[in-house]
């Protein structure tokens, strides 16, 4: 599955102009839910990278494992 970040790609904006790293796992963890509500393997892009990185320290349960690719860093 490949998500398309809120704001970004072909979806709509946030309407609360919201755009965290904070906010963007906390809708990594809806897609999940959605997904199938089972561990997952995550791969992240750039800010894709900080993205998991942040949904992994807060689910773990969810998390069977993550890799990044040229992360970004702030």
């Amino acid at each position: 599955m490949v998500w398309d970040l809120p704001g970004l790609g072909k979806s709509s904006r946030p309407k609360n102009n919201d755009y965290s790293v904070e906010k963007y796992a906390r809708d990594l963890e809806t897609v999940v839910a959605i997904a199938g509500d089972k561990p997952v393997f995550l791969l992240g892009h750039s800010m894709g990278g900080i993205i998991t990185l942040t949904f992994s320290q807060h689910q773990t349960r969810w998390t069977y494992g993550i890799d990044k690719a040229k992360p970004a860093f702030y």
